[in-house]
């Protein structure tokens, strides 16, 4: 799997992989729910190389799509604020700190509340995945992980959607057996955002080793 250098080819990454996810998970409740056993039919296409019913194909096609027309990651972030608390806390006040300047608690709350302009003009007009005046390396790592991190909570609702199904269909011993999949995918989503905290705060470095991008954060945050 090539590494994602762009937001672009993360959401094909994403996409992909939530195909697979969702004709993993379509397959499970065709092969034990009876009902969509008989509505999924058993006609075969060949799908990654495997016999699948075509109509399997279709529902995680339908799935992936729906998925990504809504961005789904991002309606994860915006209700448990992962990107907002992320962007505060492991970004923007390490870098304020790392300049210099002196954050009192009601200058906290207005970098919260004016996160997404001081993440344009303090943190993304050096560290772009288009264009980077930092090591461009660090960007496209951290970017990379930020993909495996929603790869993962994408995996945890699609295996949590077909553990409701199977728990409905009274299949308690299958939906107990893929509830171990969205627990699994929630611990390595876990290291995944550490490592993504980790490239940002290799990021937030390599920002504040240039005289010049040191004094344009610190007029950044002196203007809050």
């Amino acid at each position: 799997m090539k590494t994602v250098r762009d937001y672009p080819s993360m959401l094909s990454k994403l996409w992909t992989f939530t195909l697979v996810e969702g004709a993993f998970v379509a397959w499970l409740c065709w092969l034990r729910i009876p009902a969509v056993h008989a509505a999924l039919g058993s006609a075969p296409i060949t799908f990654g190389g495997v016999q699948l019913p075509w109509l399997i194909v279709a529902v995680a096609l339908a799935y992936a799509t729906f998925v990504n027309m809504i961005k789904l990651h991002d309606r994860i972030s915006d209700v448990f604020r992962i990107r907002h608390n992320f962007d505060v806390y492991r970004i923007l006040l390490p870098l304020a700190v790392g300049a210099g300047v002196r954050l009192p608690t009601s200058k906290i709350t207005e970098v919260s509340r004016q996160r997404q302009h001081l993440m344009r003009r303090a943190f993304y007009r050096y560290a772009s995945s288009t264009k980077a005046e930092i090591d461009q390396h660090d960007v496209t790592m951290a970017l990379n992980q930020w993909g495996w991190y929603w790869i993962c909570l994408e995996g945890a609702v699609a295996g949590a959607i077909g553990t409701i199904a199977l728990a409905v269909a009274s299949q308690f011993e299958a939906a107990l057996l893929l509830f171990a999949g969205p627990v699994a995918l929630l611990c390595i989503a876990r290291l995944f955002y550490e490592s993504c905290s980790g490239h940002a705060l290799s990021e937030v470095d390599a920002i504040l080793d240039d005289d010049a991008r040191r004094a344009a954060v610190v007029k950044e945050f002196g203007a809050l």
